[in-house]
């Protein structure tokens, strides 16, 4: 109908990419067989496309969510997956934290609720969203607060290799390299030497 390979390697790996979001699907058939949709080399979408989500995201989920909803998700969205928890660690009203999750249930944001009760995960997209949206409209000093309050709490948890993958990707390289220093053991012991040389080959010059 669409005049569309289904099967073509790009269009697959969109499909993928997205995680199978129903948006994608609206997506597709906008894409002629001579205009495909392109990979990078790196296999990740382009930035044409992630701004394709992020302009539907934004007028059809976005604008439609409560202020304090749509705020907490924003400064949140440093953490893979979210918990009472985890959110009451970082957000501004921590005593909010569980209304807010069981608001995210109900809502029209793309989530997976996993098997531990008021557990969550939000599809990649629209974290990525949100975490875009925090880091450009939060004041500096908010934003690198909210990655340091993230970063603590995967260190309670016993997570630094995460933390340490926050800071690096937040451009908080003295944090992240203080971390390397004093929690070498857990960094070497879990994932080698390879990764500590991957992060130090990422440090501005």
């Amino acid at each position: 109908r669409y005049e569309l390979d289904i099967q073509d390697e790009a269009v697959v790996h969109f499909w993928k990419e997205t995680s199978v979001w129903c948006f994608s699907a609206g997506l597709l058939p906008t894409k002629s067989r001579q205009s495909r949709i392109s990979v990078s080399a790196r296999g990740k979408l382009s930035p044409k496309h992630i701004n394709v989500f992020r302009d539907y995201f934004m007028e059809e989920v976005y604008e439609t969510l409560p202020p304090d909803l749509a705020e907490f998700l924003c400064e949140t969205s440093f953490f893979d997956v979210i918990t009472t928890e985890r959110c009451a660690a970082v957000i501004s009203a921590s005593e909010k934290a569980e209304e807010f999750l069981n608001q995210l249930g109900r809502s029209a944001v793309p989530h997976v609720a996993l098997e531990r009760q008021g557990c969550y995960r939000l599809h990649a997209l629209a974290r990525q969203i949100f975490r875009s949206h925090l880091q450009e409209t939060a004041e500096p000093e908010r934003f690198a607060a909210l990655c340091r309050s993230t970063a603590g709490r995967y260190l309670k948890e016993g997570l630094t290799f995460e933390a340490i993958s926050l800071f690096m990707e937040s451009g908080q390289y003295e944090q992240a390299l203080d971390l390397m220093n004093t929690r070498w053991s857990d960094v070497y012991g879990q994932h080698g030497w390879t990764q500590v040389k991957t992060w130090l080959e990422a440090l501005p010059a």
